[in-house]
């Protein structure tokens, strides 16, 4: 009963804006791919180079799972989503954990964190999803007072266009570094594609991407994560806006986040550690094969 219990700690779904927390991180694996990518935007952080990633997998390869431990790693060091992943990437590797530690310290952010801005996408304009974002982040704002009321009064306003949004986030980035790690993309691009006619999202995405490059500032980091490749997203649009897509994703690092036997094997092998008891008469054997594969 208890290692069923515990394989109940396991998740058939998580939602990047509901699980954000530390319980919502229980029982999570930090995986290689996983921690492959982290060390990717650590170094694209530590560079001049541009910090947008484009994240594409298949339904349940993990992808939400790992946007949770991933921002949970950005936030405030008193936050119990922090201190949580941490201790999941520490365990996992001592060294990479050093990293993330060092990354907050050369920001200046070693207490506080970035300011994190997570939201799982809809059917809708990427401009309401960036608004919504915002507006689930005021609390973040509370210590910067003049952003907090630049925010504020653009969520006021009763129309909002793409420029005030990427204002108000550069605004942000004149004070502290943003994380901005958007999941279920590919809903964003659904609207975007078959409502043709608006051209604020492309404009607003390209200058996302443009301030993840901009070194005057301190850093934004772009995280997309979806089912497919952007202009997969626009198999049915025009020649031209699929090439225009393409053309995006292109300034995007494309990182496939799917499942490989290693991962399964990884995966196999820490749920077999986990077990207290009952443990299969063959599992020391199951682990050093991994060990050997690995």
């Amino acid at each position: 009963m208890r290692n069923q219990k515990h394989l109940q700690l396991f998740r058939r779904s998580t939602r990047l804006d509901r699980d954000d927390t530390a319980e919502g991180l229980r029982g999570y694996i930090p995986t290689p791919r996983g921690l492959e990518l982290l060390g990717q935007l650590l170094d694209a952080l530590a560079s001049n180079d541009y910090k947008a990633f484009s994240v594409t997998g298949p339904y349940g390869s993990g992808k939400s799972s790992f946007a949770v431990f991933l921002s949970a790693l950005f936030e405030p060091q008193t936050s119990p989503a922090f201190e949580a992943a941490f201790a999941l990437l520490k365990a996992e590797s001592g060294a990479m954990a050093d990293s993330v530690q060092s990354m907050r310290d050369r920001f200046g952010v070693s207490q506080c964190g970035f300011v994190v801005l997570k939201i799982t996408a809809k059917r809708a304009p990427l401009l309401s999803i960036l608004r919504e974002a915002l507006a689930s982040s005021l609390d973040q704002l509370a210590g910067l007072e003049d952003v907090e009321v630049r925010v504020r009064e653009m969520l006021a306003s009763e129309r909002v266009e793409e420029h005030d949004i990427v204002n108000t986030l550069k605004v942000i980035c004149d004070n502290r570094p943003l994380l901005l790690c958007i999941d279920e993309f590919g809903k964003a691009l659904e609207w975007f594609s078959e409502h043709r006619s608006s051209e604020g999202d492309l404009y607003a995405l390209q200058q996302l991407i443009e301030q993840s490059e901009n070194n005057n500032r301190n850093p934004l980091a772009l995280i997309t994560l979806q089912h497919l490749a952007f202009d997969d997203y626009a198999a049915d649009a025009a020649a031209l806006r699929q090439r225009e897509w393409a053309k995006i994703q292109g300034r995007f690092r494309d990182f496939p986040f799917s499942d490989s036997s290693h991962t399964t094997g990884f995966l196999m092998a820490r749920c077999l550690q986990n077990l207290d008891f009952d443990q299969p008469a063959n599992a020391p054997e199951v682990l050093v094969i991994h060990s050997l594969l690995g």
